[in-house]
């Protein structure tokens, strides 16, 4: 299926939009919905644990970099070889306690 998809390695990555549609919203909620929900400067956000594998072909690290610049509660973990799916993998117990750990 991942194949199908252009997801195995060597496929093309998709756009940074996952990242740039949360910024988006928080930008939304920010101006529209509590306007005093943060500073012009910051937007202020419930701390974020953001896993991202560095051989992901599905999702460009960019965005989570992206993210983690943006958000200054969003700690980004790049995950030396990880993929998209890092819940699944070998050392998927290891991410969960992470996880927890950060919680």
């Amino acid at each position: 299926m991942s194949k199908m998809y252009g997801l195995s390695k060597g496929g093309q990555p998709f756009c940074l939009g996952t990242a740039v549609a949360l910024l988006l919203a928080l930008q939304q909620v920010r101006t529209q919905v509590i306007p005093d929900f943060s500073t012009d400067d910051e937007i202020v956000v419930p701390p974020i644990l953001c896993h991202h594998g560095t051989e992901d072909y599905g999702v460009k690290i960019e965005g989570s970099e992206l993210l983690a610049k943006e958000v200054k509660s969003c700690q980004l973990i790049k995950v030396e070889g990880g993929y998209h799916d890092m819940f699944s993998g070998d050392d998927a117990e290891e991410r969960v306690e992470e996880q927890l750990d950060w919680t």
